[in-house]
């Protein structure tokens, strides 16, 4: 193993064992040595990596989105499917991941609350900001493609209905992890994603809902 592959192989030690301590305890309750401690090293070589605490908190938010990005840029990509297709493996995709957001539910929502009350000097809104500006642009291209072929109605103005559904999403989520709502299983998955089609279709003669299960 190089001296690189190694830096980089305890920098990702470092980020997951973030990941759970942060879940674990919360911002304020987190301490630099227990991660340190869950990641088999001392506290010392952590601040090698991180400048901070706060710093760490900041790029295990980031470890997260590039995770995510890495997982959904073959779908997205995949020209072998039609868009109507893409959309519905998007959210195959965001359903298998609710159990992780689940399981680390408090991390997510401290996320969203220490952006909101832009505690940080706002740089965690910033990042939440670029991540939704990010994933609404990629629905809305899989929609204007879908639209350019005749999937989808032309009436349609893809922006806002990327929009709506990175909304239904957000909120499904987070219905899911506070234990609110719907049992989000593969009978709910199959009934959203054939709705989601149906109405993306509206209006169109002989529309087909290939994609939907």
């Amino acid at each position: 193993m190089t001296s690189s592959e190694s830096h980089l192989g305890r920098r990702e030690a470092i980020l997951t064992a973030a990941e759970r301590v942060f879940n674990d305890y919360g911002f304020a309750g987190a301490t630099m040595e227990a991660v340190a401690e869950a990641a088999g090293i001392s506290k010392g070589s952590v601040y090698n990596y991180f400048e901070s605490k706060q710093d760490l908190f900041h790029q295990v938010f980031a470890h997260i989105l590039a995770a995510a990005e890495a997982d959904v840029g073959p779908i997205l990509g995949d020209r072998n499917l039609t868009a109507g297709e893409r959309l519905m493996r998007l959210l195959d995709y965001w359903c298998g991941q609710l159990d992780h957001y689940r399981r680390f539910g408090r991390l997510v929502l401290e996320f969203w609350a220490t952006a909101a009350a832009h505690e940080d000097g706002g740089q965690l809104d910033a990042a939440l900001g670029r991540m939704h500006a990010h994933w609404t642009g990629q629905i809305a291209a899989i929609l204007e493609e879908g639209i350019a072929a005749g999937e989808f109605n032309p009436d349609f103005d893809a922006e806002i209905a990327a929009r709506l559904v990175m909304a239904m999403l957000d909120g499904i989520e987070i219905q899911s992890i506070l234990g609110m709502g719907a049992e989000v299983d593969e009978a709910f998955l199959a009934a959203m994603k054939r709705s989601l089609l149906t109405s993306l279709s509206a209006g169109r003669g002989g529309h087909s809902l290939r994609g939907a299960p």
